[in-house]
C-alpha cells in the first residue's frame, strides 16, 4: 500500500464514489489571538493505494496530531477493511478535528499510521495574532 496523497483543508467531503473534494487544501499554519486559539474544524484527507493482494485484511488507520514536543494531542482511529479488486484500488477517507482548543504556540505534525506504521507526516503551526489587531474588545 501507498499513500497516495494526503493533507489539511478548512473543508473536505467523501462522495459516494470514492472523489474527494477539497476548500482551502494544503493548509499549514493556523493564526489565532493567544492565549487558547480554538480551531474549529480541520479536515486531515487522503487517499491509499492498496494492490490486490492486500484485500480482504482489517486495517487499523489512526491520525495524531503531535505537539511540539512529540505528545500526542489528539487521534482518531478508524478500523476498515478495503473491498480491493484485481486492480490497484483507491480508498479515500477524511477525519476532522473539532474545537481543539491551543494552549501552546509552535510547530506541531499530524501522523498518519496504518497498523502503527507511520505512512505519512504534516507540518501544522500555531502562530499568534498580535492583540492590536483584535476587534472583539
Amino acid at each position: 500500500m501507498e499513500v497516495e496523497f494526503a493533507l489539511l483543508a478548512a473543508h473536505a467531503e467523501l462522495a459516494p464514489d470514492g472523489r474527494l473534494s477539497v476548500l482551502s487544501g494544503g493548509l499549514d499554519t493556523i493564526r489565532g489571538f493567544f492565549p487558547g486559539i480554538t480551531v474549529y474544524p480541520v479536515y486531515f484527507a487522503a487517499r491509499i493505494v492498496f494492490l490486490p493482494d492486500e484485500g480482504d485484511k482489517d486495517y487499523k488507520v489512526s491520525v495524531e496530531l503531535l505537539l511540539p514536543d512529540g505528545t500526542v494531542f489528539e487521534k482518531s482511529d478508524q478500523n476498515f477493511r478495503p473491498e480491493v479488486g484485481p486492480k490497484r484500488t483507491k480508498v479515500g477517507f477524511i477525519i476532522t478535528f473539532f474545537n481543539m482548543n491551543i494552549q501552546t504556540l509552535g510547530d506541531y505534525m499530524i501522523r498518519l499510521l496504518i497498523d502503527g506504521h507511520e505512512k505519512k507526516t504534516l507540518p501544522l503551526s500555531f502562530e499568534a495574532l498580535p492583540q492590536s489587531t483584535r476587534t472583539d474588545g
